[in-house]
């Protein structure tokens, strides 16, 4: 929901509206995420061993991709991911470190399960992995602000926690994997801002959802290759208005 430019809570309701066919991106970062915890697990493992593990675990979606694909996949992540995965997960070995816990806040309306939450010098130290582009400088916004929202989530599930450094781990990011976020008060009141407007949107959809999709009947504009979500919408507007009265 948050880019460049702005907040867009409609995206959330727009990408549950559209699926995409399986394709190598998200293949290829649940793989990276797979073998980040098997190395934090088990770090002697090669990488031959774990590409096989991660294939058992996915065995649909890279047989829909194809062999070519699932090649250029196994190239991919050992020349660029693998080696910067392993260093980092050398650097987590005397920590006590969580995979994937999940919490849950009633209080802000939010749950979250992070990639990674280690203690260090009796503070609790969030990073969240990251396979896809990385940025010339910072983070990403709608990264940003995930983490922003990590923050508020486990200060509010672990009383009186104290919180280190809260980081996005660019596998594909060279030498400058590991890159802090700086949590400030006005990227919370965004962030939650955001959260509720999401809310009304779900509550309008609820009553009259006629509302909602009348907005994005007019939302229509020329593709972008550099946006796929305004690409998402522009594809679900073009179904709308191909519908029939009786569908």
């Amino acid at each position: 929901c948050f880019d460049f430019q702005g907040v867009h809570p409609e995206y959330f309701v727009i990408e549950r509206l559209y699926r995409e066919a399986s394709s190598e991106k998200p293949v290829q970062g649940n793989m990276v995420n797979f073998i980040l915890d098997e190395l934090v697990s088990q770090p002697e493992q090669d990488y031959k061993s774990l590409f096989r593990k991660a294939m058992a675990g996915m065995p649909i979606s890279l047989v829909a991709l194809g062999k070519e694909v699932a090649l250029q996949i196994h190239e991919s992540i050992g020349r660029i991911h693998y080696p910067s995965v392993k260093a980092y997960a050398e650097s987590l070995k005397n920590e006590d470190v969580q995979l994937e816990p999940t919490y849950i806040s009633p209080e802000y309306g939010l749950q979250g399960r992070l990639d990674i939450l280690h203690s260090q010098a009796g503070k609790q130290n969030i990073a969240e992995l990251k396979s896809g582009s990385t940025p010339n400088n910072d983070v990403w916004p709608q990264q940003k602000m995930q983490v922003v929202a990590y923050n508020l989530i486990v200060r509010n599930a672990i009383p009186r926690v104290k919180l280190g450094n809260s980081s996005i781990f660019y596998s594909a990011g060279g030498d400058s994997c590991l890159r802090h976020v700086v949590t400030q008060f006005k990227d919370e009141l965004s962030l939650l801002m955001c959260r509720n407007r999401i809310v009304g949107i779900l509550h309008g959809l609820a009553e009259d959802p006629a509302v909602f999709f009348n907005w994005l009947l007019g939302q229509e504009q020329p593709p972008n290759p550099k946006d796929f979500k305004q690409n998402h919408l522009q594809e679900i507007v073009t179904t709308l208005k191909g519908l029939q009265d009786y569908e």
